[in-house]
């Protein structure tokens, strides 16, 4: 049987409102639909579009904002390096006091981890050579005013990214409210059709609905990502598709098929690809089925196999391999010493 629930994707939201709107309009009297008009329907669909299209938009920016501040540390860190490294030709590898004076106060030698803790000891590093310049390099660009730089920029991109977040907060909010108002006339609608049409009616096909004694073909899988397992399997999923009672994953290899083949089978968004080389580049897609109803595949993803990576089995080769010759015994029965399973297993890699 169909059901007719609301989509959970914006596009796909904003079609089926759009839809909607257009029953509403051609045949709402003859039904009758009373509790929503085309107009309600409208306005919150602008709203939700407008909303939507903010929020896409803030979300990007935060994103920029970040990428900037990932950037800044990233060359806070290499001056802090650089700079642990100069000061190591005078006050030794091991820390002692003279690296506490030059902020390295930890009893340790290295870097931080912490965004913040970087940036504490840039300005510390920064005091100190502006104290003591005779410990600058600058050929290495290890000054204090390079530093001081540095330190700055990074501060205002860490402020970027906490208004940025702080503007999305804001938005997402607006989005969920315009999301609400939408989704609540929507709701309206199916229940209003619901006590006016017959489940086997296809007027509500004209509202961009399920006819309900139907059985319906699945939607479009989004969402789909894709990580390397610890055997060297590609781990495929998307978002659950209504209606769907299974999922077919086709992949292609590039520069290998010219088309796509059935990889995997599941009865939920998860699957698994295993035989993929290590290098090889796959771009897999998803169906959702519904008996023999089979939606329209997803947009396809590009995954490549880390080099790197190998699978149990190639493991197992490899200590195969490097196992000693065998010894028989009276019997004729060979006997060698076996592989422990961290041999097998303590360099896979997720």
């Amino acid at each position: 049987m169909a059901n007719n629930s609301i989509p959970t994707n914006s596009g796909q939201l904003i079609g089926l409102a759009e839809q909607n709107i257009v029953g509403i309009t051609t045949i709402g009297a003859q039904v009758p639909v009373v509790m929503v008009t085309a107009a309600q329907m409208q306005t919150a669909l602008d709203a939700f579009v407008t909303q939507d299209s903010a929020f896409n938009a803030q979300r990007s920016a935060r994103q920029t904002a970040s990428d900037s501040y990932q950037a800044a540390m990233s060359a806070i860190y290499d001056w802090l390096l650089a700079s642990s490294n100069v000061l190591a030709n005078s006050f030794g590898t091991l820390w002692n006091t003279q690296w506490a004076q030059a902020g390295f106060v930890n009893h340790s030698t290295a870097i931080p981890r912490k965004a913040a803790d970087q940036l504490g000891l840039a300005l510390s590093l920064v005091n100190f050579f502006t104290a003591n310049p005779g410990y600058e390099v600058a050929s290495l660009k290890v000054t204090a005013a390079y530093g001081a730089t540095l330190r700055t920029t990074a501060l205002a991109a860490q402020a970027a990214v906490t208004a940025a977040t702080v503007a999305l907060n804001t938005i997402g909010t607006a989005w969920q409210t315009a999301y609400d108002t939408l989704t609540g006339l929507m709701r309206e609608l199916i229940k209003n059709l619901e006590g006016k049409l017959a489940k086997n009616d296809p007027r509500w096909l004209s509202f961009g609905l399920q006819i309900p004694a139907s059985i319906v073909t699945p939607a479009q899988p989004v969402n789909l990502v894709a990580h390397l397992d610890g055997t060297g399997a590609i781990i495929v999923s998307c978002d659950a598709v209504p209606l769907a009672t299974r999922y077919r994953w086709r992949m292609l290899l590039v520069g290998v098929q010219s088309d796509y083949l059935l990889a995997a089978r599941s009865v939920d968004p998860l699957g698994s690809i295993p035989g993929v080389l290590p290098g090889q580049t796959a771009q897999i897609i998803v169906q959702a089925v519904n008996g023999n109803l089979q939606g329209v595949a997803s947009e396809p993803i590009v995954f490549t196999v880390p080099v790197a990576a190998k699978s149990s089995e190639a493991k197992a080769a490899e200590v195969k391999l490097a196992e000693p010759a065998h010894h028989t015994n009276g019997n004729g029965n060979g006997s060698h010493a076996m592989a422990t399973a961290e041999a097998l297993n303590g360099n896979h890699r997720r």
